[in-house]
């Protein structure tokens, strides 16, 4: 049975130590400094959190995690996950087990996925990567991934959804039209290609700015931000072109092969189950 590994940050954390109270901790040392990192097993998935201090250190010290990637004008870009990615591999290598999919929380920025794509893959095995909400790993079919799409995705401008590319063979979409299709997750598409969808009350704006973050990762655009600091340029940038650049993101991410528009729709499958905590007719994909 091939292992999931499910990667937590944040308040995620604390709420894994409520619900799986044992873990393994170890201090790794990486180039990078020092960090903590626990791993919780849980049937046939592994949680993995790591941290600047201990699991047993107040809440308050460890809100400050992993170190901060910046762009060029010197602001805050998005989580380093090389600490993270040294730490697993020295305590716990994922290739041993034949991974084939990470889960990333939400409050993990696009350029970081990107970023730990290329350090996991390919030596680790790791094909595609989840989305998954903090607190609904636990809920998740072993071996599933939620997700949603709409059959005339690529007919649609990415005005009318909030999509985050989170690697080059998963696009994770929060918001917008189709989300009502849902199927078996055993229907999957065998192309590689899984849309995650997931419920998110984030303001449209914040998912544009992380679509920025996958293009300047990418090398597309070199600065995501100018003289406007709340609405970095690819922001503009896209609400203006839509579909045909949407459609140069899914050919830079590998999701698609030409960015012409006669490219075949996406489709995709997903199961539908309700978010802990939540509303019983509130899904993740809805």
């Amino acid at each position: 049975m091939k292992r999931v590994f499910t990667i937590v940050t944040g308040t995620g954390f604390d709420q894994l130590r409520e619900i799986l109270p044992s873990f393994e901790e170890q201090q790794v040392a990486t180039p990078f400094g020092d960090i903590y990192v626990q791993m919780f097993d849980h049937g046939g998935n592994t949680f993995v959190h790591a941290n600047r201090h201990s699991a047993h250190a107040p809440l308050e010290q460890r809100l400050w995690r992993l170190p901060m990637c910046f762009d060029r004008g010197g602001r805050e870009c998005f989580l380093d996950p090389r600490p993270l990615v040294y730490a697993l591999e020295s305590f716990h290598p994922l290739h041993r087990f034949g991974t084939t999919a990470v889960g990333t929380p939400q409050d993990l920025s696009v350029g970081s996925i990107a970023l730990l794509e290329g350090h996991l893959t390919p030596e680790f095995g790791i094909t595609s990567f989840c989305g998954l909400h903090s607190g609904a790993e636990f809920h998740q079919p072993k071996g599933q991934v939620f997700c949603t799409c709409h059959h005339e995705l690529l007919d649609t401008t990415l005005a009318d959804y909030d999509c985050r590319v989170v690697s080059k063979n998963v696009l994770r979409i929060t918001r917008g039209p189709g989300f009502e299709s849902h199927e078996d997750a055993d229907r999957l598409r065998d192309d590689g290609i899984t849309i995650v969808g997931m419920h998110t009350a984030l303001p449209e704006a914040y998912c544009w700015h992380e679509l920025g973050h996958l293009i300047t990762a990418a090398g597309v655009i070199t600065d995501s931000f100018d003289e406007h600091p709340d609405q970095p340029t690819i922001e503009r940038i896209a609400k203006q072109q839509g579909q045909a650049l949407f459609r140069t993101f899914l050919k830079v991410a590998g999701l698609i092969a030409s960015a012409d528009a006669t490219t075949t729709p996406l489709s995709c499958s997903c199961p539908k189950f309700p978010v802990p905590g939540l509303s019983d007719k509130l899904c993740l994909n809805e």
